[in-house]
C-alpha cells in the first residue's frame, strides 16, 4: 500500500487492510503486508503527533482550522440591545451584555449567567424576569439565592426595580417555615 493511501485511510479514519489476488483472481487478506501497512500508519502518525505539538502557534492554528470546518454546535448570539426595561430605575443602565444575558432569559428556557462576581448577574435576572413578566411569558417568577445573600438581593431588587410587587421571605417566615426557606 502506498504511503499516500495509507495517510488517506488515517486521515477518514479508515481501516489499513491490504488485499491481494491469487492466481486464480481471488481477493484475499494479505496478512503480512497488512500488517506492514499498519505499522507504516503508527510511525506516520507517531511522527505527526512529534511534529504537531512541536509549536504551540502550530496547535492553536490547526484547533482553529479544524473548529471552523468541523463543529457543528453553534451557539446562539442573542442580542438584548433592542429591549426596554420597562420600569427600571433610570440611574441603572445596563451594559450590552447585561441586556444580551437578559434577552437569553427571555428567549430560552433556561439561561446560565457565569459572569464573574460583580459584573451584575443579580440586575441581569432583574431585567430578563421582569421583561419575561411584562411580555407575559411569566406570571409568578422565582429568584432563588443563597441565605446569605437574601438581604442584599432584596435591596437590589427594590433598588433596580422600586415599582414592581415582590414578596421576598423574612426571618419571621424563615421561622414559621424553616424547610420552605432553608
Amino acid at each position: 500500500m502506498h504511503a499516500r493511501e495509507i495517510i488517506t485511510r488515517i486521515l477518514n479514519t479508515r481501516p489499513i487492510i491490504v488485499y491481494a489476488k491469487d492466481k486464480d483472481g481471488n481477493t484475499y487478506k494479505d496478512e503480512q503486508a497488512t500488517m506492514a501497512a499498519q505499522e507504516k500508519a503508527r510511525v506516520i502518525k507517531e511522527r505527526f503527533d512529534k511534529w504537531i505539538y512541536a509549536d504551540p502557534t502550530r496547535i492553536q492554528v490547526c484547533e482553529r482550522v479544524f473548529n471552523e470546518k468541523y463543529n457543528s454546535n453553534v451557539t446562539p448570539k442573542i442580542s438584548g440591545a433592542h429591549m426596554v426595561f420597562d420600569g427600571l430605575n433610570t440611574n441603572i443602565e445596563l451594559h450590552p451584555y447585561q441586556k444580551d444575558g437578559a434577552a437569553r432569559i427571555v428567549y430560552s428556557k433556561n439561561t446560565l449567567l457565569s459572569y464573574d462576581v460583580g459584573w451584575g448577574k443579580t440586575f441581569t435576572f432583574l431585567a430578563g424576569i421582569m421583561k419575561s413578566i411584562s411580555c407575559g411569558l411569566a406570571k409568578k417568577a422565582m429568584l432563588v439565592v443563597p441565605n446569605h445573600l437574601v438581604e442584599q438581593t432584596v435591596k437590589q431588587v427594590m433598588w433596580a426595580y422600586p415599582m414592581a410587587n415582590v414578596m421576598f421571605p423574612g426571618e419571621g417566615d424563615k421561622k414559621k417555615r424553616p424547610a420552605q426557606f432553608s
